[in-house]
């Protein structure tokens, strides 16, 4: 033991091994993650043992700058709308409130200095917070990142139970209205999928036009695949030519095939057996060269003799159009020969490595840049301040997640890349955050603090939910079931999330929650920072 405790690698190791084995127990389908972590650091640190400063640093900047990168293309998407200011509303509603009772109560309870800022991201369940909080502290301030680190420690349990218990009975309480929303929530979905229909030609100015003399898509956001004529199923490409008594084969969402009946001609059921040597199917993209021009530049169905009829990209259905351009991870559906779609797939996917590839030398002169910005001083409050390793990286990984390139050079990372830095990243704060703390464990355990702070993460945490999920339904309009996936996302619960979609068996909130999440990810990483030099700027005026 003497030696483990002897050696800072071997004990870093030792703390993420046993907390993240600690972190795969589940109990009813419910487990702390990575998270442990932090908990068999103290236990180190109590124990005398210490890991490299520099860990902690570099696991806020893998951290932070994974999750800028990942919520960057949807971040600044979300401003725009009256959906995007809802969410906005909702997550500056619950940050200001939870920073509001924490404060109060750690005034009222007369915690330690810096405590009421551990205690307000131990509630929220959010590691970000600590990690730019701790980050901001200037050597010799009067907040201690021990008291702040275990305030954090003591409330973070209470705050992960509490939400999980939340979404459970707020739809037992609710449950007549839940199930009633429930189901218009199905039926909402069955409106936002792709669907085949069958349309008869009565539009007789399109009798002797071909599909791209037509201009479908000027009308609508459909793609028509295939023309039964007579007995005969035709393959239809953008030169196929109309006749009188073709039916069209149409895919496209609800809404847009009314649209395309409109001016085609009505509806009528047929058999849609496929293609005698036609065939479907999914590939995800991976050359490059596809992604630099839209599709009526590229010309699939001449230059390849297959049709792109449907994009799925994050989650979302994309119908294609002459505009649309492809980017690299999107998932396709082509109709084509089996040869053709066999070319087809073997030149999408010729590049298939890069799907996998990192570039090491973006990666790096991104995160330099962050930590670079993060250095630079400027002056408030007569005091001087920097946005620090969380800040700095969190900025620049936000801009280059939006805008995808640095000139001709893609910034993008594979999904395990970023699944990857975020968890190493979060193993490395955690550890360090954790056995740096341990040593001053004992002492605060054993003082009356430890009730208050109890006592303070239970309030912070219910009050928190209820006023968030009380704007949600109430100012909002929001159905219960989009609210509890709007408060797991402003909450930053992501296993709250998981026993909600359990409970329901169904995956609708997590739309809320993926719309909410960025913006309350990106507003608690920077209220922690904003609360350290508020508490220095008032410790300096007084």
């Amino acid at each position: 033991m003497e030696m483990i405790l002897g050696n800072e690698v071997l004990v870093l190791l030792a703390v993420i091994f046993t907390g993240c084995s600690l972190g795969l127990v589940r109990i009813r389908g419910i487990g702390m993650g990575n998270t442990a972590c932090l908990f068999t650091g103290l236990v180190a640190g109590a124990m005398g043992a210490s890991v490299p400063q520099i860990i902690e640093q570099i696991g806020i900047l893998f951290f932070v700058y994974s999750i800028g990168l990942s919520m960057g293309p949807r971040f600044f998407h979300l401003f725009k709308g009256r959906t995007g200011l809802n969410m906005i509303i909702l997550s500056v509603s619950t940050v200001v409130v939870g920073v509001l009772i924490s404060a109060v109560g750690s005034l009222i309870f007369e915690l330690p200095e810096g405590a009421f800022i551990g205690a307000f991201a131990g509630s929220l369940t959010s590691t970000p917070t600590l990690a730019s909080a701790l980050d901001a502290l200037i050597g010799g301030s009067s907040i201690s990142p021990e008291k702040m680190s275990i305030a954090y420690t003591v409330t973070y349990p209470l705050g992960f139970l509490l939400i999980v218990l939340f979404v459970q009975y707020i739809p037992r309480i609710y449950n007549k209205k839940f199930q009633s929303e429930m189901e218009l929530e199905k039926n909402r979905h069955i409106q936002n999928d792709f669907q085949t229909k069958s349309f008869l030609l009565a539009n007789k100015n399109f009798i002797g036009k071909n599909l791209k003399g037509m201009a479908v898509h000027r009308f609508c956001h459909v793609n028509v695949t295939r023309i039964k004529r007579g007995n005969e199923m035709i393959y239809a490409s953008p030169d196929t030519v109309f006749e009188d008594g073709d039916i069209a084969i149409v895919v496209g969402l609800p809404e847009e095939l009314s649209k395309f009946e409109s001016f085609f001609g009505g509806r009528c059921e047929v058999g849609l057996e496929p293609l005698s040597g036609m065939n479907v199917k999914d590939i995800v993209l991976a050359n490059t060269r596809l992604t630099r021009s839209a599709l009526r530049d590229l010309r699939i169905p001449s230059a390849y003799g297959v049709t792109v009829t449907r994009i799925r990209r994050s989650g979302t259905n994309i119908t294609p159009h002459g505009n649309t351009m492809l980017e690299m991870g999107d998932e396709i559906r082509i109709f084509g020969s089996a040869e053709n779609i066999k070319r087809f797939a073997e030149i999408a996917g010729s590049e298939r490595k890069k799907l996998d590839e990192t570039n090491i030398v973006i990666l790096s002169l991104g995160m330099f840049a962050g930590l670079a910005l993060g250095h630079v001083p400027f002056e408030m409050g007569g005091m001087t301040f920097r946005l620090g390793t969380a800040g700095g990286s969190l900025l620049v990984a936000l801009l280059l997640g939006h805008f995808g390139k640095i000139g001709r050079w893609s910034v993008r990372l594979p999904i395990a890349t970023r699944i990857f830095l975020r968890e190493f990243g979060l193993v490395f704060f955690l550890s360090s955050v954790g056995v740096s703390s341990g040593s001053k464990l004992i002492g605060a355990m054993m003082g009356a603090d430890l009730i208050l702070l109890i006592l303070l993460g239970a309030v912070v945490a219910v009050v928190t939910m209820v006023v968030s999920y009380f704007i949600a339904v109430k100012v909002l309009s929001m159905p219960i079931v989009d609210s509890l996936g709007a408060v797991c996302g402003a909450m930053t619960s992501t296993p709250a999330l998981g026993v909600l979609i359990n409970q329901i068996d169904d995956d609708s909130p997590t739309f809320a929650y993926a719309s909410v999440y960025p913006i309350a990810t990106i507003l608690l990483t920077v209220s922690g920072q904003l609360l350290v030099w508020f508490s220095l700027i008032l410790a300096s005026s007084s």
